[in-house]
Order: structure tokens, then sequence, then C-alpha cells
């Protein structure tokens, strides 16, 4: 299952599959919230628990509140993947 970034209208960047898409809701699972942080080679992507401590499989979000979405990139994808299955993709940057 593909996984896509959403940009919301509350400014947080987020990833994830979608479960269930209907005309005015979409249900996202394996959502990963995007941050940016200053490391000490410049700037690092983390990838975090959108939702910590919750037991939900599967998180609503209005359509309305979609601003955009985006194909991630390939190394973001691996990270991705990494982080939400345990799985390390060969020739992985992330």
């Amino acid at each position: 299952m593909q996984a896509l970034l959403y940009k919301l209208s509350t400014g947080e960047e987020v990833m994830a599959q979608v479960a269930e898409d209907s005309e005015t809701v979409i249900f996202l699972r394996k959502v990963r919230l995007l941050q940016r942080a200053p490391g000490p080679q410049g700037i690092i992507r983390l990838i975090l628990p959108y939702w910590a401590g919750s037991m939900a499989d599967e998180l609503p979000v209005q359509k309305a509140h979609i601003v955009f979405t985006a194909e991630p990139d390939k190394d973001l994808v691996a990270f991705y993947i990494r982080e939400t299955s345990g799985i390390i993709l060969p020739g992985a940057n992330a």
C-alpha cells in the first residue's frame, strides 16, 4: 500500500496510507508526523507517530482539512517503511 504526503490546514505535514476514502472523510493508517530539526550535519528529518498513545489503527481526516497531497521521495519512503514495519530497504539513505 502506497504512502503519500499530506499537508493539513493546521500546517502539519504527515505521511500515511489510505485505508478508506469517502466523499468528505479520508481514513489514514500508519500516520506519521514529519518534522525537521537541526542536526550535526544540518537539517534532519524526523518521522514521529502522529497521535502518540492512541490505540486507533486508522484516523479520520476531513478532506476539507487537507491542503494538498504529494508523492514522497524514495529516501523518505524507505525511512517511512523502516519506521512503520521495521524493514530496511537495501541501498536506502534514510
